[in-house]
């Protein structure tokens, strides 16, 4: 016997498909406990660490054109430097 599908395209694993044709009630609980692990709290993202991060990928030009520290500003040219190198050895300049 197979088992339902949701969907033609998508077709859920048979206990997940046994509890949907249990009823409604079974239905809904595990939604919500779908739901609950998906959650994401963006309150607890730190907002300045994730600003930070994408200042830390610009290039040293950006970073110099926009004012940033210089030691911001030399990590991004060692970056560029290093990655330069790791180029070089691997035969792609």
């Amino acid at each position: 016997m197979q088992m339902p599908t949701a969907h033609p395209a998508f077709s859920l694993p048979a206990p997940l498909a046994a509890r949907a044709v249990a009823g409604p009630g079974v239905v809904a609980r595990m939604l919500a406990s779908v739901a609950r692990a998906l959650r994401f709290d963006w309150r607890s993202v730190d907002r300045h660490a994730m600003e930070r991060a994408a200042v830390a990928g610009l290039n040293e030009r950006i970073l110099k054109d926009i004012g940033a520290s210089p030691w911001l500003v030399s990590e991004a040219a060692a970056r560029s430097r290093d990655t330069l190198l790791s180029r070089l050895d691997a035969g792609l300049y």
